[in-house]
């Protein structure tokens, strides 16, 4: 946890060679999609938009490789653990793979009939000149 929080405080004050490389933190940036298997749950994943991932633990998904469409009211909250990538809002637990510069996220749900594959490669850091941290009342619902 200590380290979490080490890694945050070095990415916001844009000293990046002072983050570790623990999982959490190489989530953190622009993320472009290579390759998508969807169904109706998330048919509006594409490939070539992307998905940015926050020191803070929110991702969005953008369509513009220059953010101009991002808005952070439309951002999710997740949690990174073990078992995988937990989207809180949508309740959906991702596995994820990532290896070096390609991060898998897959979804399978018998009950809902899903299943869904992602395959990303990074894009580039965040772009601090847009991120907006949230407030901490953010995750009081979660």
């Amino acid at each position: 946890m200590v380290v979490q929080l080490l890694d945050k405080f070095a990415f916001l004050s844009g000293n990046t060679s002072e983050i570790s490389s623990s999982e959490a933190s190489q989530l953190w940036g622009a993320w472009r999609i290579t390759a998508a298997e969807t169904d109706d749950h998330y048919d509006d994943l594409e490939v070539g938009h992307y998905l940015l991932f926050s020191p803070d633990n929110r991702v969005i998904y953008v369509e513009e490789d220059d953010y101009s469409d991002l808005d952070w009211g439309d951002a999710q909250p997740y949690v990174l653990a073990k078992t995988g990538l937990l989207f809180l809002e949508s309740d959906m637990l991702f596995k994820f793979q990532l290896r070096k510069k390609k991060l898998t996220l897959r979804y399978r749900n018998r009950q809902e009939n899903a299943d869904i594959r992602v395959e990303m490669e990074f894009a580039g850091p965040f772009p601090l000149d847009r991120f907006q941290p949230e407030d901490p009342e953010y995750l009081e619902d979660y």
